[in-house]
């Protein structure tokens, strides 16, 4: 199975419904979050993959061939394109990843709120929904 396949496959298969007001249940929260994370560690294996075999520049070795060989040119623009759709994949994660970061808030005696509230998101503080947030 090529890379470009498996790559392609991953991200046809990245579908996040979710319902904002459900979002204050802390379990919930957790799956999102950590589904979103893992799903950004495996985009990101993938780009180092790619980055290895040459994904983001397929067309320098093109570079004396004819331009009479359309498939070495078209597998080498699936190439282009299937580094490009990953890398905006990983952009999209990292923004999503910022958004649920800024939207919740843990309460004790003290506020914990964003990448700080993350430290504190096993213990058992009251889960709230970050109204100064990103939505």
């Amino acid at each position: 199975m090529s890379l470009i396949y498996k790559v392609n496959k991953f991200l046809d298969s990245l579908k996040y419904k979710f319902k904002l007001n459900e979002l204050e249940n802390k379990e919930y929260f957790k799956e999102i979050y950590f589904k979103i994370l893992n799903n950004l560690s495996v985009l990101e294996d993938f780009k180092e993959e790619m980055d290895f075999y040459g994904f983001p520049n397929p067309f320098y070795p093109l570079k004396g061939l004819k331009g009479s060989e359309p498939f070495f040119r078209n597998r080498a623009q699936l190439k282009r394109l299937t580094y490009d759709r990953n890398s905006y994949a990983l952009s999209a994660h990292r923004i999503a990843l910022g958004h649920l970061t800024e939207s919740i808030m843990l309460k004790n005696r003290k506020k914990y709120r964003g990448r700080e509230a993350l430290k504190y998101l096993n213990k058992d503080l009251r889960f709230y929904k970050n109204k100064e947030g990103v939505y």
